[in-house]
C-alpha cells in the first residue's frame, strides 16, 4: 500500500493472527489509505478545529445565512424547488412537443408555399402567353376587319354608281348571276365574322 514496506506491516501487527492480516489486506486500499501528505494537512488544520472556533464559525454562518441550519425549513424549500423543477420539466416537455409540431407545420407550410409559388409562376406565364395570343389574334382580326371594311366600301361605291349613275359601270366584267352568287357568299362570310 503506497510506499509502506513489508517489514513495517510486520512491526505493526502480530503476524500470527491470520484473521487480522486478512482483514487488513481486504480493507485497507489506496482509496481509504491516508497518505503522509494528507495526514500533514490534517494536522495543520486540526488545531483550528476547537469547540470555540467551531462555535464562532457557526455563529458567523448563522448570521450570514439565517435559515441554513433550520432543517424543516430547508426540507420544505427543497420540496418547493423539486415541485418547481417538476413543473419546469413538464413545461419543457410541452415546449419540445410544441416545437416538433411547429417544425412539422413549418415544413408543411413551406412545401405548400413552394407549390403555390410554382403554380403562381405557371399561371403568370400562362396568362402572359394567353395575352400575347389574344393580342396577335386581335391585331389579325383588326387587319381582317379593315380589309373587309375597305372591300365593302369599295363594293358600296360600285353598287351606288351602278344604281344611281347615269352611265352605270358594273363592278366587274363577270356575269351578273355569277356576281350575285359571289356577293351572297361574301355577305354570308361577313355576317359569320360579325357574329363571332
Amino acid at each position: 500500500i503506497g510506499r509502506i514496506n513489508h517489514d513495517a506491516i510486520k512491526a505493526w501487527f502480530d503476524t500470527d493472527s491470520e484473521n487480522l492480516l486478512n482483514w487488513f489486506c481486504s480493507s485497507v486500499t489506496e482509496e481509504n489509505y491516508i497518505s503522509a501528505q494528507e495526514n500533514l494537512e490534517y494536522m495543520r488544520f486540526k488545531d483550528s478545529f476547537t469547540d470555540e472556533n467551531i462555535e464562532k464559525d457557526k455563529k458567523y454562518v448563522e448570521s450570514e445565512f439565517p435559515d441554513l441550519f433550520q432543517y424543516d425549513m430547508n426540507l420544505f424549500e427543497i420540496e418547493i424547488m423539486e415541485n418547481i423543477i417538476e413543473v419546469l420539466e413538464e413545461q419543457l416537455k410541452n415546449c419540445d412537443n410544441q416545437l416538433k409540431i411547429n417544425r412539422q407545420l413549418n415544413q408543411r407550410l413551406s412545401s405548400e408555399l413552394s407549390k403555390f409559388s410554382s403554380e403562381e409562376i405557371k399561371s403568370h406565364l400562362d396568362r402572359k402567353t394567353a395575352q400575347e395570343i389574344c393580342l396577335k389574334s386581335g391585331n389579325k382580326l383588326d387587319e381582317v376587319n379593315n380589309k373587309s371594311f375597305d372591300q365593302i366600301l369599295k363594293y358600296h361605291i360600285y353598287l351606288n354608281n351602278y344604281e344611281f349613275a347615269q352611265d352605270p359601270e358594273f363592278i366587274s366584267h363577270m356575269d351578273i348571276i355569277e356576281f350575285e352568287e359571289k356577293f351572297a357568299d361574301a355577305i354570308t362570310c361577313l355576317n359569320a365574322l360579325q357574329n363571332r
